[in-house]
């Protein structure tokens, strides 16, 4: 059992991989901090994430929710594959049956026919079904925030296309400095 936990805990390194990866990309570098500082913000782990987001959500979300999906069907195996060998009982035995129930789980879905045995499997899965709730949220929001950005530039190309045919702002009566007075 200590020895389950210390295997899930040295998991840990995937994420210093993964911040790894993020102080090494285009939005660390030493303008981007250097323009960071001058806004009182800190360039750190967390902003190369938003930006990633901002630049592209949809692969930034699936990449997360893909990681998630693996990282937790690797960790509920590790909780859950004891409790089968100690009981008989075999829920979660397999890497692909991890990777069903995560999905299911982070999709807030839950059919009931696989389900945690274990303390640190339950506590898991419960952190796992509120992660999976915040991903969800987070890609719903990007697909509005993408639908509304197209809206908005199809507005400023009707905009655009109105102005056209509109004088040069030099050529107005109110530009030569007179102004009807009274009105």
């Amino acid at each position: 059992m200590l020895s389950d936990f210390i295997l899930a805990f040295m998991f840990i390194r995937i994420f210093y991989l993964m911040r790894a990866f993020f102080n090494y990309t285009m939005f660390m570098d030493v303008y981007s901090k250097k323009l960071c500082r001058s806004f009182n913000f800190t360039a750190n782990v967390r902003f190369a994430y938003k930006c990633f987001l901002k630049k592209s959500p949809g692969k930034t979300i699936f990449g997360t929710i893909f990681m998630s999906i693996l990282i937790g069907a690797y960790l509920i195996r590790i909780f859950e594959l004891p409790y089968a060998y100690a009981t008989g009982v075999v829920q979660i035995c397999d890497f692909f049956t991890g990777i069903w129930y995560m999905v299911i789980t982070l999709t807030t879905v839950g059919y009931g026919n696989v389900y945690p045995s274990t303390v640190f499997g339950r506590t898991m899965i419960m952190v796992a079904a509120f992660w999976g709730t915040f991903l969800i949220s987070l890609m719903i929001m990007s697909v509005s925030m993408v639908l509304i950005s197209k809206i908005q530039s199809k507005k400023r190309s009707i905009t655009c296309s109105k102005l056209e045919g509109l004088p040069a702002p030099s050529q107005l009566p109110c530009a030569t400095g007179s102004r009807r007075k009274g009105t």
